[in-house]
């Protein structure tokens, strides 16, 4: 690891950058991410559960991507069940596809 690296118009020495890290928290600027991309996706491992940040969003959303997911899946079998004539399992999904539509109606009405 060499003794000092270039981040922007700043001089980072190298030995003292997890140090600094760990006390401060963040780094100095935005181009000290790129500049010591290697040495912290390792220690970004090791300090949260990935190396991407995922945020948080509220609950009714997330539920309402999930039904939204559900109802193109349903859609698919239904589309499959027609084709294959099978009407019972058609008619199945039908119902699974009116009961997810109701739930996303209120979910976005509150």
């Amino acid at each position: 690891m060499p003794l000092k690296q270039r981040s922007g118009s700043k001089l980072r020495p190298s030995r003292t950058l997890l140090g600094r890290i760990l006390a401060a928290g963040r780094l100095g600027c935005a181009v000290c991410y790129k500049t010591f991309a290697d040495g912290l996706e390792q220690l970004l491992k090791s300090m949260h559960k990935g190396t991407r940040h995922r945020g948080k969003f509220p609950a009714a959303l997330r539920e309402s991507q999930n039904l939204a997911e559900k109802l193109r899946g349903l859609q698919k079998k239904l589309d499959k069940a027609v084709n294959d004539e099978d009407f019972e399992q058609a008619a199945t999904c039908r119902d699974e596809i009116k009961a997810s539509k109701e739930k996303l109606a209120a979910i976005t009405t509150t």
